[in-house]
């Protein structure tokens, strides 16, 4: 964690302090083609994540 024009013991005394106050929760996997709202908002496109299509229906 390290932003631009912060000096480094800025950096590090935040870096500290999210450790000991904050739990770091790991990212679920998700789909590059959907976003994690879809998800919540349409249920049903979960049984469509990493599918591929061959047929195209007009």
């Amino acid at each position: 964690l390290h932003h631009d024009k912060v000096p480094q013991h800025n950096t590090i005394r935040l870096r500290n302090l999210l450790t000991k106050h904050i739990i770091v929760f790991a990212q679920p996997c998700y789909s590059s083609d959907l976003e994690i709202v879809d998800f919540l908002m349409f249920p049903g496109l979960k049984d469509f994540k990493c599918a591929c299509f061959a047929v195209i229906l007009k």
